[in-house]
């Protein structure tokens, strides 16, 4: 009976270490409480929030304080760049390609790098976009897919690059589909109830790209193994084997 105990304390020591936390056990995070993006401008630091963005992009579209899919993946893509970077760089020495021909991104974008001479929308199959306005971005919004949600940021003085790519699974199933026939009618109008699910889903993306962290979201990246609570879960469960199997092994 002891073996079988120690057995078991064992297993869920190694789940310990391989899983850290039970999946859904971070408390909801609202918008207002997503991280900023720290650079440095004129020699000092500039903290921008996502607030900022918000209303930014709201008075330059007018949607208000809505928060588009757009805006939240440029902003969350941004910020694990810089933090694949690992500093605080000038905001003049960054420059970003973005492959999503979104002009809500853009303008995210533009806000973030202050310079739009900086930001640059390069299609996955390498094709330029130019110039950045609603109306030419739209043309090439037609049939995007999970490849287009992907930025690259260049850090100029060192020519470090990094990539942020979203996961395909983070989007809902038939996301694009329902995409397509809502805004532009292909390969049919969306039923009413097709129209509703869209609006559903982008609410959840939203919500997905706010709450998440880097690993769930973007390729590439690992969860980081909580170390203290890592150390002491494990510690216990190995004394406690080691207590049982001891005597068993000292005959």
């Amino acid at each position: 009976m002891r073996m079988i105990v120690a057995l078991i304390l064992l297993s869920l020591f190694l789940a310990s270490a391989a899983w850290g936390h039970a999946p859904g056990d971070k408390p909801p995070i609202s918008f207002d409480e997503i991280s900023p993006i720290v650079l440095r401008e004129g020699g000092k630091e500039v903290k921008i929030c996502f607030r900022d963005v918000v209303y930014h992009h709201g008075k330059k579209m007018g949607t208000g304080s809505s928060v588009l899919p757009g805006v939240i993946f440029a902003y969350r893509a941004f910020q694990t760049g810089l933090e694949k970077l690992g500093e605080t760089p000038c905001r003049e020495d960054l420059r970003v390609k973005c492959a999503l021909p979104d002009y809500s991104a853009v303008v995210c974008l533009q806000y973030l790098l202050g310079d739009q001479g900086r930001l640059e929308v390069v299609l996955p199959d390498g094709a330029k976009v130019e110039p950045l306005s609603p109306q030419n971005l739209s043309r090439f919004a037609r049939n995007l897919g999970p490849e287009h949600y992907c930025l690259v940021l260049t850090h100029l003085p060192t020519g470090r690059e990094v990539e942020v790519r979203v996961k395909k699974e983070v989007f809902p199933p038939r996301y694009f589909e329902l995409r397509r026939m809502v805004l532009y009618r292909e390969p049919r109008q969306a039923t009413e109830q097709e129209g509703q699910a869209l609006a559903s889903m982008e609410v959840s993306l939203v919500e997905k790209f706010a709450k998440g962290e880097p690993w769930e979201l973007f390729e590439g990246f690992r969860q980081p193994f909580p170390v203290v609570e890592g150390v002491i879960t494990g510690g216990l469960l190995l004394a406690l084997a080691a207590g049982l199997l001891w005597p068993r092994l000292r005959r």
